[in-house]
């Protein structure tokens, strides 16, 4: 990509732009996640705000004699995500790769945006 607009490239790659998606994309696994139900009465929601912040959401699992949560966060280019007990499961820098491309770094490895919802939902989901 010898002509790429990098500035503009990276400032659509910023934390919270890509938060922005992840919130997108997190909604819409909820919504999925809930067409394939596991236990009896066990829905996965967004959890309702009244002061709705752009900086972090929280989602829910309630079942019978269940809840629990998840909170997704962003700071500067930092996007984590903390279980319940507020223990981070997950933490990823945006960043714009050498292709061009705006992808999210979790330790060492560059991961999409599917990926990295996937990795902090699939244990919530409960599959």
């Amino acid at each position: 990509m010898p002509d790429l607009d990098w500035v503009t490239a990276r400032s659509k790659c910023s934390g919270p732009e890509v938060f922005k998606r992840i919130r997108a994309g997190v909604f819409r696994d909820l919504a999925t996640r809930n067409l394939f139900p596991s236990e009896p009465d066990m829905i996965f929601k967004m959890a309702e705000d009244p002061n709705p912040s752009e900086d972090n959401f929280k989602i829910l699992r309630q079942g019978h004699h269940l809840e629990d949560q998840l909170e997704f966060r962003v700071e500067g280019q930092r996007i984590y995500v903390k279980d319940g007990s507020g223990e981070r499961i997950i933490d990823a820098v945006s960043l714009l790769n050498h292709e061009g491309e705006c992808r999210l770094k979790v330790d060492e490895q560059e991961l999409e945006y599917w990926q990295f919802c996937r990795r902090a939902l699939e244990e919530f989901f409960r599959f």
